[in-house]
């Protein structure tokens, strides 16, 4: 315990000893949190260096840094003293238009009257203010936090300064969702006068000698980093013997001809509700196509569950296990009839049941078998047909994918140097593990700067990727832009194109996937990606399923061609928009839309950037 003296409105902090009588009731307190440190003095103070005027201005930034909370900005491995960026500014009020950064601003304050001050914080963050007792760093308290969401007076307790001493300030602040502001405001009582409170200005404040030290404001209060206890995605369990993705992502196809003889053909039909679209549905939005698309049911690696805290969360609609089961049953009866036992099923991989408004249903099987003498395993993976009022099954034969078609994955960048590198690694690691030599990648720039991407595509062990400059005829990011130029950049009008975005992992099956689903004038392949919270990652994963957005779509080159593409005169320089847009046309043209949770599809999260090349200052307002 401590003592205090009491004010009518604040209290004040003993330890910032008061060098003047005070006459007001002394009082006991809890003791505050207490500064044990020790700092170190920079080697490279400039002593010319005009130091009256000023703080330290240190801005941490990075795409890939998720920074929310304070602890956030504390973990960091550079922090305190590698800023992405670093300046000064004249006065205790700033800006910046940006989001999911960290600031830290320190130096030295200096009153002009000796007198009871008191601090007041704005900020549409989060914010700490610290206080040394005297110029030395090793003495910071801390004197207040303020977050966004407190709307009430957080006004600080009392502290003691005496005229012409300095004293060290630092500050921490960090913005997650909004564009950035921080106001620190002060006022003094000196026992017969009160101001009003006011921002600090340029004559109270001044650069400090010791610009590294060590100090409890930069250690985190956190015990275990947020996410390290969230549950891992969990895959409903099944009767597999392997249930292994990979493995059956690369096991080639049975010979198409053997299993065209194990149930009788039939043509594709378009889903009637799909039939029933004669002209453009205004105001498609998100829930109208959920409501439209949401007759789809899965059994298999597809049939999963992941955890949002203690909650189990199903995106694909699960098919009952029996029902699977008696299907995949009935289907190698069949195959066993016709050729004698010679296979047999090693893994049910996947089991679909889409269902039509009129009735009819349409299946997709994916399975694991092995030839009984060769022990040679194959997949077989088809998709079956069974007319209302029918038990009969037969197999759509104008729906016969091939692994050979060439998938060509587009993306649209601009200053993202670090997500260039991350996804590069991505297709590294896909083609070391698949040697998929159908697959390419086509890289369209917007004139970035902070990444060699020449240089980055040469180091590359993967050599089939393209790299499209727009900077001389659009130096003005555009997605839709860049994706429609990309497109346009595949040479084979026969090939399937996939419309992605950077901040994507690439899973090993993906490529598998798009090939499966993508049907010349029949299909397109729109998969639903899981949206990672702030600090959550594919190792351990924890956000929601963005059932509404669409911009991640998988088609043939001529399909997009013909119903006309993304329309890049009204959505230029608009974020957003353009894939529902483009789905209209889609659903308008009567494809079939393929809609499926993708596991292990994963969005990381990142700060939204506008897309500019120049470093953007702090604004003091």
């Amino acid at each position: 315990m401590i003592y205090s003296y009491k004010l009518v409105h604040f209290h004040v902090h003993d330890y910032f000893k008061p060098n003047f009588q005070a006459p007001w009731k002394r009082q006991m307190i809890d003791n505050p949190p207490m500064a044990k440190t020790n700092y170190c003095v920079s080697g490279h103070t400039n002593q010319s260096l005009q130091r009256h005027g000023k703080l330290y201005y240190y801005r941490w930034q990075e795409l890939h840094d998720c920074i929310d909370e304070l602890d956030d900005l504390k973990d960091l491995p550079s922090f305190p003293n590698n800023p992405t960026y670093s300046t000064w500014i004249n006065q205790s009020q700033w800006s910046y238009p940006l989001e999911l950064y960290g600031e830290r601003i320190f130096g030295l304050l200096q009153c002009g009257k000796t007198a009871y001050y008191q601090f007041r914080i704005h900020t549409t963050g989060k914010t700490e203010l610290w206080l040394s007792t005297d110029d030395n760093p090793i003495h910071l308290k801390h004197i207040m936090t303020k977050s966004y969401w407190q709307i009430e007076d957080r006004s600080t307790s009392v502290v003691a300064l005496k005229q012409g001493h300095y004293y060290f300030i630092e500050i921490l602040h960090t913005q997650a969702r909004v564009k950035g502001s921080v106001t620190i405001e002060w006022r003094y009582f000196d026992g017969l006068h009160q101001t009003s409170y006011q921002i600090i200005n340029s004559s109270y404040l001044f650069l400090p000698q010791q610009c590294h030290y060590k100090c409890s404001c930069h250690q985190s209060k956190r015990i275990v980093r947020r996410g390290s206890q969230i549950k891992k995605l969990n895959m409903a369990k099944h009767h597999s013997t392997l249930n292994n993705d990979s493995i059956a992502s690369l096991k080639p196809l049975l010979d198409v001809e053997i299993r065209r003889q194990i149930l009788p053909p039939c043509q594709y039909s378009i889903p009637s509700n799909i039939q029933s679209i004669t002209q453009p549905i205004i105001g498609l939005q998100g829930p109208t196509f959920v409501y439209l698309m949401r007759n789809h049911h899965f059994y298999g690696r597809n049939d999963f569950v992941y955890y949002n805290g203690d909650t189990a969360i199903t995106c694909n609609l699960p098919l009952k296990r029996r029902f699977a089961v008696s299907m995949i049953t009935s289907y190698m009866t069949s195959f066993k009839l016709k050729f004698n036992h010679t296979y047999s099923i090693l893994d049910i991989v996947d089991v679909e049941e889409k269902t039509d408004t009129m009735g009819s249903v349409r299946y997709f099987i994916e399975l694991l078998i092995q030839h009984y003498k060769t022990k040679f395993i194959w997949r077989i993976a088809d998709y079956l047909y069974k007319a209302k009022h029918s038990n009969q099954l037969c197999r759509i034969s104008d729906l016969e994918w091939n692994q050979r078609i060439h998938v060509s994955i587009i993306l649209a960048i601009q200053q993202q140097g670090y997500w260039v590198k991350y996804f590069l690694q991505q297709v590294n690691a896909y083609y070391q593990s698949s040697h998929d030599e159908y697959f390419s990648v086509v890289l369209v720039d917007f004139g970035s700067t902070d990444v060699d991407i020449e240089h980055q595509l040469h180091r590359s062990p993967f050599r089939r990727i393209q790299l499209v400059q727009l900077k001389d005829r659009y130096p003005r990011f555009s997605r839709s832009i860049g994706i429609h130029q990309g497109i346009l950049a595949v040479d084979d009008p026969n090939s399937i194109v996939v419309a992605y975005d950077l901040h994507l992992n690439l899973p090993f099956d993906l490529v598998d996937n798009v090939r499966k689903r993508c049907f010349r004038g029949k299909t397109v392949y729109m998969p639903i990606l899981l949206r990672l919270h702030c600090d959550a990652s594919p190792a351990n994963p924890n956000g929601q399923w963005e059932e509404y957005g669409f911009g991640i779509m998988a088609l043939y080159r001529a399909d997009y061609l013909h119903v006309g593409g993304y329309n890049i005169t009204r959505f230029r320089y608009r974020w957003g928009g353009e894939d529902t847009a483009l789905l209209n046309k889609l659903l308008n043209h009567h494809y079939d839309i393929e809609r499926v949770c993708h596991p292990n599809l994963y969005h990381h999260f990142h700060r939204r950037l506008p897309w500019k090349k120049d470093d953007v200052m702090p604004s003091s307002t």
